[in-house]
């Protein structure tokens, strides 16, 4: 069996782990200690990480910036898994830190650049997808909308996993920012959730599921 090419936003999660040490003395805010910190891979390198897990091989083509969780992205390692791990010293790599203190969730703190990687960037990224997709057998995005895939990027891989008759499989998550799966219209499946589906489709109704699959397919022009 070939490999599975995913191609979207590395996301490192951090969860800090500390005990409640009373306030602290110069204003009036929470002091703790710190006891603990994990470290994870999420975003596209989660949906990577269950790949794994299911024993299929996995290609995954991202781009990772700098700062002090560089090191542990670039780490990422397993067997079946080949990295096509593409550089930008410009931009910070995506984190996503948790302070969990006496079991409570205090405060999340994100580093990233939602910007999108500029153009040269942008061609390494569209290079290194169709180099390796005749030796895949499906391609999956993941997009957590942290700029890795433009407008544009999202057409063109449209278009080269057409012409390599490889199927196209399209995660983009909607939370924040609007609803960008028609980016990605005529890829071969979409993975929706009700919020997704509904920012696609305002119309859509769970309730009468059947037609409002019609509905998305007839956007998308894909299966839904």
């Amino acid at each position: 069996m070939k490999p599975v090419l995913v191609v979207g936003d590395l996301i490192i999660d951090a969860y800090h782990y500390g005990r409640l040490g009373g306030t602290a003395p110069d204003f009036p805010t929470i002091l703790a200690h710190q006891e603990s910190t994990k470290l994870s891979y999420g975003g596209a390198g989660f949906v990577v990480t269950n790949l794994l897990t299911h024993e299929r091989a996995v290609t995954f083509v991202t781009m990772v910036g700098s700062g002090t969780y560089a090191a542990y992205a670039h780490a990422f390692q397993h067997e079946k898994l080949n990295k096509i791990f593409l550089t930008d010293p410009t931009r910070p790599v995506t984190v996503k830190e948790r302070f969990w203190v006496g079991g409570h969730k205090l405060l999340e703190w994100h580093h990233f650049e939602n910007g999108p990687i500029n153009a040269k960037r942008e061609r390494e990224l569209l290079s290194a997808i169709k180099k390796q997709l005749p030796q895949v057998d499906k391609v999956l995005v993941a997009d957590y909308r942290h700029g890795l895939i433009s407008e544009r990027a999202a057409a063109a891989i449209v278009k080269l996993c057409k012409e390599a008759r490889v199927p196209l499989y399209v995660d983009s998550q909607v939370v924040h920012a609007r609803a960008n799966q028609h980016w990605y219209k005529g890829a071969a499946v979409f993975l929706l959730n009700v919020k997704e589906a509904t920012a696609v489709d305002p119309q859509f109704n769970r309730q009468k599921i059947r037609s409002s699959l019609q509905r998305l397919q007839k956007i998308l022009g894909s299966k839904c």
